[in-house]
């Protein structure tokens, strides 16, 4: 008898073990689960943003023409997802990557500002520069999101870029 006890024992001592997440794996999970939902409002931004190139493509632009549409959408909701962004509370392990991110997203939203702005002055220069800057960001965040999905496939995790 003693020995099925001794047995059962460490039978749900290795269960309870399996159940428990190595720290650098509790790590990973926590951070996609705290920046996940950054990502629902990041896919959002993206979609409003093709929703206004289909319409200047299609000829379609409001009456008020683009800058009450980029000004008082675009601009604030890139502002919002980056300082939504440096409000996460992340693990360690993952705060120099994810500190990547927010200056990534800090810099889109400057761009976006910026673009804004040259929409309302009509200045071309101001528009190109501004250009140059969101090209820039576009291609760090797509290095971000690369380093982000190799480091996560590690653990068997992957952060959604647009759910």
């Amino acid at each position: 008898m003693l020995c099925r006890e001794m047995i059962a024992t460490l039978l749900l001592a290795g269960l309870m073990g399996c159940a428990t997440l190595d720290p650098k794996t509790a790590a990973a999970t926590e951070y996609v689960n705290d920046v996940q939902p950054l990502m629902l409002e990041n896919s959002l931004l993206a979609e409003r943003l093709l929703k206004l190139a289909s319409q200047v493509y299609n000829e379609d632009v409001p009456q008020a023409g683009l800058s009450p549409a980029w000004n008082d959408e675009i601009v604030p909701l890139a502002e919002h997802i980056h300082i939504q962004a440096d409000a996460v509370d992340v693990p360690d392990e993952w705060k120099d990557l994810h500190d990547n991110l927010v200056v990534i997203w800090s810099d889109r939203a400057s761009a976006y500002r910026s673009m804004g702005e040259a929409i309302v002055l009509a200045d071309r220069k101001r528009w190109k520069e501004a250009r140059e800057l969101e090209g820039q960001v576009v291609k760090r965040e797509e290095t971000w999101f690369q380093t982000v999905s190799t480091q996560l496939s590690q653990y068997d995790l992957t952060l959604e870029q647009y759910p």
